[in-house]
């Protein structure tokens, strides 16, 4: 745990392609948890922390149908990395659903916006 004065900080390592951490944010108002660019957040608890700000990058069934166009197509499907490299929105809804408390509150982050149709901008915004 990490001391600054307005708030601790306690780190967690994700998983992702290059090096990154997430956190653990204590206030003395309260605690945050953040967590974005990782593939899971297996092993790592946030129990009753009353915000959670987590990346809910796509849809399962949606990027397999983009992958499944592309490959068809004869495309490169990027789709490929962003399933090996980040959260999708069921995995950050489990891990909140396995810690959030009575008056939690949680945002989702780094979502997938497909410039096309800006659908990802409907599917980004907390339920």
């Amino acid at each position: 745990m990490y001391g600054y004065g307005i708030c601790n900080v306690i780190p967690v390592s994700l998983v992702h392609n290059v090096p990154n951490c997430g956190y653990k944010i204590h206030f003395p108002a309260g605690k945050v948890f953040y967590a974005t660019d990782t593939n899971n957040l297996n092993g790592i608890v946030a129990r009753h922390y009353d915000l959670y700000m987590i990346e809910a990058n796509y849809e399962d069934e949606e990027i397999q149908r983009k992958i499944a166009e592309k490959q068809a197509a004869g495309e490169y499907a990027y789709e490929m990395q962003v399933l090996r490299n980040h959260l999708s929105k069921a995995k950050c809804n489990d891990f909140i659903y396995k810690n959030i408390g009575p008056h939690g509150r949680y945002v989702y982050l780094h979502c997938h916006v497909d410039h096309e149709s800006r659908e990802g901008e409907r599917q980004c915004a907390a339920d």
